[in-house]
């Protein structure tokens, strides 16, 4: 450990896709949540603090002077005889071999994962065929969904019998998936939604044996709309090449697909029309601002 890692940072822990848990996902961390301020924000008196927030500066403050001695010696080693010394060289040698047997354990889990993954893609063939309306749910469907709003639901009502379903699918499926997760229902803005309501489909691939570094790729399939070019946004993950202290993959970093926006149309930023006038004539531009 180095000196200069926070005690409070984010755990950089990067379980694989399938048990990755909430709290270990940089997005549930706020790492993309967007900078700029409400227009609430900025007009709201100032309230006193809360003894919450101040007990919690107290706290950083404590843990900021903790991390100063993070990595630091305490002495402690160094007054050993040697003879002690070198047991405790034996035992990092014994850890060396238990972290590879690990690292070895954590690659077969993700083969474990790349072969459920391949069992589960008709199933998510057929949810796609059903979201977008391509197919027609069957009998059998319907009624193994009602058995479990029915375990969900004591209050269920069932569906009437002769209603067919829509042909049109699920209307905005992926958009009401991602604003009603927890992780990005505050994120998403309604300037992302209306590109969102074109998201056809997200799947899920894991990078190939062969690859340098172990890793997974998101893809993002989207219809004609208009904010960009692009059909298919990929995301991929990589893993560092040996798992970390607690036993689990690390996070490396992560490649996104460039975004081909249309004109005026980047969702990173923020457009402001500016009048600018002059003694002969008067003209419009537009000014694009960062959102983050």
């Amino acid at each position: 450990m180095s000196s200069h890692i926070p005690i409070n940072q984010v755990d950089p822990t990067a379980p694989t896709p399938q048990n990755t848990p909430l709290t270990h996902a940089p997005i549930a961390a706020g790492l993309s949540r967007p900078t700029v301020p409400d227009i609430t924000e900025d007009n709201e008196p100032e309230e006193e603090e809360p003894a919450d927030n101040v007990q919690q500066a107290m706290l950083g403050l404590v843990q900021g002077k903790l991390a100063g001695l993070v990595g630091k010696s305490s002495g402690y080693v160094e007054s050993l005889p040697v003879e002690v010394k070198k047991n405790i060289e034996a035992l990092k040698g014994v850890q060396v071999k238990q972290i590879a047997l690990q690292n070895q354990y954590k690659r077969e889990c993700l083969e474990l994962e790349k072969k459920y993954l391949e069992l589960q893609k008709p199933l998510y063939d057929r949810r796609q065929a059903i979201v977008t309306g391509t197919a027609q749910p069957t009998e059998e469907e319907i009624e193994a969904g009602e058995q479990v709003s029915q375990k969900d639901d004591p209050e269920y009502t069932p569906l009437p019998k002769d209603v067919k379903p829509a042909p049109s699918g699920i209307p905005e499926f992926w958009l009401t998936v991602l604003r009603t997760h927890v992780a990005f229902s505050d994120i998403i803005t309604d300037r992302d939604a209306d590109a969102l309501k074109n998201l056809n489909d997200i799947r899920i691939e894991y990078l190939p044996t062969s690859a340098k570094k172990p890793g997974f790729k998101l893809i993002f399939f989207f219809g004609p709309n208009d904010f960009f070019e692009n059909e298919v946004l990929e995301k991929t993950y990589l893993y560092q090449e040996e798992v970390g202290y607690t036993g689990d993959f690390m996070y490396d970093r992560a490649i996104g697909t460039e975004i081909k926006w249309k004109e005026d149309k980047d969702l990173t930023k923020e457009f402001e029309v500016k009048k600018q006038r002059n003694k002969s004539e008067s003209s419009v531009s537009s000014c694009a601002v960062a959102r983050c």
